[in-house]
């Protein structure tokens, strides 16, 4: 093989390396704002069973380590910078919790995952906390209304309520 062999292959294998990258690179433009974690990300964890959240690390530049340590008791993860898809390794600082892993920070959030079928649980879970505080809150305003009774007032009201008042 002689030099210009040589070259014309180097040539060839850049030339191709450049257009792997640029088919990596995102080509529409979204304004990202830090505190919302990218399509992209969600979706790569949700490939592999997982889902991603933020958590507060920081409030004001105090470490809430008590909040850390509490995620880790119930289960959350640190998503390390090896899980994330390779163009957004450089979206978050890396620093460290305590020396025993690393975390991504984006601002004073860290961004953590756990299992989708934890987190489908922890859904239902306010979901159904806001239905009973919603239904105790309709009873108690149903009742101011008149609707209901407890069967110890003497008013009847014979047409329905005004809620103006």
């Amino acid at each position: 093989m002689s030099k210009d062999d040589n070259l014309e292959e180097v040539e060839a294998m850049e030339k191709e390396e450049a257009e792997r990258k640029r088919e990596k690179r995102i080509t529409k433009y979204e304004r990202r704002l830090k505190s919302v974690i990218p399509q992209e990300i969600i979706n790569h964890f949700e490939e592999q069973g997982w889902g991603v959240r933020y958590k507060v690390y920081r409030l004001a530049n105090v470490e809430q380590s008590s909040s850390i340590s509490e995620f880790l008791r119930d289960g959350w993860q640190f998503v390390k910078s090896n899980e994330l898809p390779e163009q957004f390794r450089d979206y978050y600082e890396v620093e460290e919790f305590r020396g025993r892993s690393e975390m991504l920070i984006a601002h004073d959030l860290v961004l953590m995952k756990h299992t989708l079928e934890y987190l489908e649980s922890e859904k239902q879970y306010y979901a159904d906390l806001a239905k009973r505080d919603l239904d105790s809150v309709n009873l108690n305003v149903m009742q101011k209304k008149g609707f209901i009774t407890d069967g110890s007032s003497s008013r009847v009201e014979m047409s329905e309520p005004d809620f103006a008042n």
